[in-house]
């Protein structure tokens, strides 16, 4: 009967973290958005997006057209930790993301949380493109 319960316990204790990361990983999953940008015909589509502050946010970039187009924030993530990944090629200042280009059918992620509400403009800043887009934060 001892042997029983103490197995039991082992099992418990080994199992039992294991669960609780699983229910930590869902909450932080529950907590994060994911945002798709297209970017098509010179323009970024949509034009407008609004995310939470204090939650992660996942900008998923998809450039449709063949030309490189440029992200450009504006103040939005400066001073914020910045993960960046896919196929695109980031350029970091001492205030954090400045830039990041995304080639012609290139893809591309920024990872990141928002701290500050606001409306935040960001651009494609290649000569000519007159590109603009805006993130609301809330």
């Amino acid at each position: 009967m001892m042997r029983s319960t103490s197995q039991c316990l082992v099992v418990a204790l080994t199992v039992l973290p294991f669960l609780a990361l699983g229910v930590a990983s869902t909450l932080a999953d529950a907590n994060r958005q994911e945002v798709r940008i297209a970017i098509k015909a010179r323009a970024f589509q949509p034009a407008e997006v609004t995310v939470q502050a204090g939650h992660e946010v996942v900008l998923r970039f998809e450039n449709h057209d063949v030309e490189i187009h440029a992200f450009v924030p504006e103040k939005l993530l400066e001073g914020v930790p910045v993960e960046v990944g896919g196929s695109g090629a980031p350029q970091f200042g001492d205030r954090g993301l400045i830039r990041l280009l995304i080639g012609g059918g290139g893809r591309a992620e920024v990872r990141f949380i928002p701290r500050i509400p606001g409306e935040y403009r960001y651009q494609c800043d290649l000569p000519g493109h007159q590109m603009v887009g805006h993130i609301r934060v809330e």
